[in-house]
């Protein structure tokens, strides 16, 4: 076939189009959740974690969770529920605790004027730390705290914005330079959702990579929602959760095998594990 000269660069260019889109492109996984019929399993746990906050999970299939104002972290069985281990940051730190990441032996949790406590998973007793300053303050109200391990970064949510009442912002924070990286963020814009999906308000109260789509699930307590985006910020689903049976949603992890965990706060009742079973279908 002659092409004629005139049409070439049009070609070129709707090929590399093509070639991007498809390159971008980003398939979400929420939808492989059944949130609107009974939940596979609800678990209540002890009143020890009434203010249970932020979840993540780790390589030997358990999750770790803290309690929102004192820097005790707790080791727990996600079948169960029960409590397998616990430790407390040394000097009995008090804070605004809220959320909790995972790398390797490494834990990191945040508080809601974004200061990052590190320190190793232990089994017992008391643990040292370093702490790290983001640069963010409690204006943002951060609450979503997950790790990337693609660009060994935390990545950070934020529950508010001090500047634009119509915006969230996700942050990375590089675990190599230990600094935000303010150039490199992800918006999410609540006239879109309002648009789309018909929710006027989001915050953003727990944030985690999905294994199988490599997308971020990003939870909002107060609206009792779920929101998954792209890496690159790219709305993809939106789904409401039952808040008969979600009083207080504030954490959101994902196991081996990609089931999904949620926790309660108690709220008045008794805190939970929720957990959603991945539809391979």
């Amino acid at each position: 076939m002659i092409v004629n000269e005139y049409f070439k660069p049009i070609l070129l260019v709707a090929a590399y189009l093509m070639f991007t889109a498809a390159g971008c492109a980003q398939t979400g996984s929420l939808e492989k959740y059944d949130l609107k019929s009974k939940h596979s399993e609800q678990i209540k746990l002890t009143k020890k974690l009434d203010e249970i906050s932020g979840l993540a999970a780790t390589e030997n299939g358990t999750i770790l969770c803290h309690d929102d104002e004192k820097g005790i972290v707790y080791e727990l069985n996600p079948a169960k529920g029960k409590i397998l281990n616990q430790f407390e940051l040394e000097g009995k730190i008090r804070a605004d605790f809220e959320g909790i990441a995972v790398k390797g032996d490494s834990v990191y949790i945040i508080t809601s004027d974004g200061v990052i406590y590190s320190f190793r998973k232990s089994d017992k007793g008391k643990v040292a730390f370093r702490r790290y300053f983001t640069g963010l303050d409690d204006g943002y109200d951060i609450e979503g705290l997950c790790y990337n391990a693609s660009q060994n970064a935390l990545i950070i949510a934020a529950k508010e914005d001090p500047f634009e009442d119509k915006e969230r912002t996700i942050f990375f924070y590089s675990l190599n330079s230990q600094k935000i990286d303010f150039g490199k963020t992800l918006i999410i814009n609540i006239i879109e959702l309002k648009e789309r999906f018909g929710e006027k308000k989001f915050y953003p109260s727990g944030i985690e990579l999905n294994n199988t789509s490599g997308s971020y699930f990003i939870l909002s307590s107060r609206t009792h929602s779920i929101l998954e985006i792209t890496t690159a910020g790219e709305v993809i689903n939106f789904r409401k959760l039952n808040r008969k049976e979600h009083l207080q949603p504030e954490g959101i992890t994902f196991l081996k095998n990609n089931s999904m965990i949620i926790s309660d706060e108690a709220s008045g009742k008794k805190p939970l594990l929720t957990i959603y079973e991945y539809d391979e279908e």
